[in-house]
């Protein structure tokens, strides 16, 4: 058996809440066991309570470079955005790949391979976002990739940006 329930949802500052109660204007069944019995494991309780989740993304997640630009170099930019409805929390960066590649961050550059340290605690609120900016200095003909890998408390880390000359 199935109950026909009326609900009200809000949005509050970290939290969907909504409260839900019989329809009344929807005819009832009169067996409250048989009810329970139904609705185990569907959640199916009067009140309903969502932890708003963070959701790190890059836009773009991938950047392509030109091959072989003697003696210049190539940059582009790339947005970590927090696209979920609660704070995302960067614990930690990681730039790994060839060292053609640089990016970058609280305006330091860093080579592929460097280790980097987040500027204090980095908190990128709902629909926030963060640039990272990249530049490609490759000579030769190579195809060449990199990779900054942002560890945080979306449930989906690490997210990750890849770079790509001639690819």
């Amino acid at each position: 058996m199935r109950i026909r329930l009326a609900c009200r949802v809000w949005l509050l500052p970290g939290f969907l809440a909504a409260a839900c109660s019989p329809d009344p204007a929807a005819p009832q069944p009169s067996d409250a066991a048989a009810n329970a019995a139904d609705c185990a494991g569907a959640g199916c309780g009067p009140d309903v309570l969502a932890k708003a989740q963070a959701k790190a993304e890059f836009v773009p997640p991938k950047l392509t470079f030109p091959l072989g630009l003697p003696g210049k170099c190539s940059a582009q930019t790339a947005k970590l955005r927090n696209g979920g409805t609660g704070d995302l929390h960067v614990t930690g960066l990681a730039f790994t790949g060839d060292t053609a590649f640089a990016v970058t961050y609280a305006n330091q550059d860093y080579e592929a391979g460097t280790a980097i340290a987040p500027a204090g605690p980095v908190v990128l609120a709902a629909g926030a976002e963060l640039e990272f900016g990249f530049t490609y200095c490759g000579n030769d003909t190579t195809k060449k990739t990199a990779t900054l890998s942002v560890q945080s408390d979306d449930p989906g880390s690490p997210t990750l940006c890849k770079l790509v000359a001639g690819g």
